[in-house]
């Protein structure tokens, strides 16, 4: 149980996501870039995974380019609802919310 917290809290401080109008924003560390944006209109995949037992959508675009998104957010209603608003109800990845 410890441990499960700890490593829920590194995730959060090591990955963080953003969102606004544009896209998603996260913390990537693929061939040295830190950060990394997808626009909405440019995911093409969403895969469910569990890490450590913590569940994460792994949105990714035409580039292979993947973002993380944590499922497990002290706030992950409202989370889930700005995505649904900015990205639209047909996107991917506000559909495998």
């Amino acid at each position: 149980m410890i441990i499960s917290l700890f490593m829920t809290q590194i995730s959060i401080l090591c990955f963080p996501v953003g969102i606004n109008s544009i896209g998603i924003r996260s913390s990537t560390y693929q061939m040295f870039h830190w950060h990394h944006t997808i626009a909405w209109h440019d995911i093409q995949q969403v895969k469910s995974q569990n890490i450590i037992g913590l569940r994460h959508l792994i949105a990714s675009d035409s580039k292979n380019h993947q973002i993380y998104v944590p499922l497990y957010l002290s706030k992950q209603r409202q989370f889930e609802q700005e995505l649904k608003d900015l990205s639209g109800d047909s996107n991917p990845l506000a559909k495998a919310l």
